[in-house]
């Protein structure tokens, strides 16, 4: 997906469990413009992981094993406490 094509990208973002669109859409929506090229594709690659791994990486019940989805997953958490969103 281009990391440009912004309508496409926020489709991603939508979830089945609200918990997550709520927290993903946020990010989204407050930071992914200020995410540099690099960043933009790993959350890009992020939305492609399953609602159930999403979850559990963000309420902190397991963590990602790849290094780069673990950045992401941080950045997400603290907009959403940022905005009081997600409570970790």
């Amino acid at each position: 997906m281009d990391i440009n094509k912004k309508s496409y990208i926020y489709w991603s973002c939508r979830r089945s469990m609200i918990e997550l669109e709520k927290c993903i859409l946020l990010f989204f929506e407050k930071k992914y413009d200020k995410l540099n090229n690099q960043d933009k594709k790993i959350f890009i690659s992020l939305l492609k992981v399953d609602d159930l791994n999403l979850y559990r990486w963000l309420f902190n019940q397991i963590e990602p094993l790849d290094i780069k989805f673990k950045y992401m997953i941080k950045l997400i958490q603290l907009c959403s406490k940022e905005h009081q969103i997600l409570i970790i």
